[in-house]
């Protein structure tokens, strides 16, 4: 059968991607308590290497404030290169593109995570769902964040990874700075597509300095809010927009409970989401879902 699927595609960084299929993301908590990858992960990666165009691993947490969950992976310091390069390696050698997750959990952690260190985030307001109230990042702070999303993309190329994939979707740190519901501030930063602009540009500087032109980068993002003062899917899209018309993003990754389910929001709107993501891109950004 001539599936198209199984077709390969071009990202607009040239790379070619075998087959038009992504393993999403799978959060394993397998990792040691300091980060490192443990022998079960890489052997769970090599298993599926063989198929898939492209695998997403893991979220992997950028600073000491940003881990979100017991047994997470690291890719904090220097010093997790070599742990990491056994996953990259697993999936490469195989023919599949390895692209890692960066994640900053911002609020949705905890003191006991992180050393007993209160949680950060844009402004000091809870999750809509509970947690522990988080402290208001200072603005340089935030600069230092962004250097370190960008310091982790350059481990992530010594690593041997494909590309890396920011993960702005499900109420993490990037989200935060987008939704109104989370970002209160009155400085710089309370642009909503400040930081998620400023991570693109940081880490393309990077990868053109220590990459190939071929090295892979997108953003995942939720297409919606489902809560009071969340943002709904037309500022998603907005964003989107925003993050792809310097032509820096490979694709846009849609975290959704169905991959081509109407807006939970606006329950009269009956266009699928991934359609209207679609319609308002450009043609060569690949729209993952």
């Amino acid at each position: 059968m001539d599936y198209k699927f199984l077709k390969p595609l071009t990202l607009p960084n040239g790379t070619i991607l075998r087959n038009r299929i992504a393993m999403a993301p799978t959060t394993l908590d397998s990792s040691f308590y300091d980060g490192h990858i443990s022998k079960d992960e890489v052997d769970y990666y090599s298993l599926r290497s063989s198929g898939p165009g492209m695998i997403i691993v893991e979220a992997a947490f950028i600073n000491s404030l940003g881990q979100g969950f017991p047994g997470q992976i690291s890719i904090s310091n220097d010093d997790l290169i070599p742990s990491l390069s056994k996953v990259a390696h697993a999936i490469t050698n195989n023919g599949s593109k390895a692209v890692l997750q960066l994640h900053h959990a911002g609020r949705l952690t905890n003191h006991q995570l992180l050393g007993d260190s209160q949680p950060v985030a844009p402004s000091a307001i809870k999750d809509p769902n509970g947690g522990e109230l988080p402290r208001e990042l200072t603005a340089l702070e935030v600069e230092q964040i962004i250097d370190d999303y960008a310091q982790a993309t350059r481990r992530a190329i010594l690593a041997g990874f494909s590309g890396i994939e920011i993960h702005g979707a499900n109420r993490f740190l990037p989200q935060q700075f987008f939704s109104r519901q989370a970002n209160h501030r009155t400085d710089k930063w309370g642009d909503k597509f400040a930081f998620p602009v400023a991570l693109i540009k940081k880490i393309s500087d990077i990868v053109d300095e220590h990459a190939t032109p071929d090295f892979i980068i997108g953003y995942r993002m939720s297409p919606e809010e489902t809560y009071e003062d969340g943002y709904h899917y037309n500022e998603a899209i907005e964003l989107a927009q925003e993050l792809t018309k310097d032509g820096r993003l490979d694709y846009i990754h849609l975290s959704q409970f169905n991959a081509v389910g109407t807006p939970l929001v606006d329950k009269v709107v009956k266009q699928p989401l991934v359609t209207m993501f679609r319609e308002s891109l450009p043609k060569n950004v690949v729209l993952v879902y």
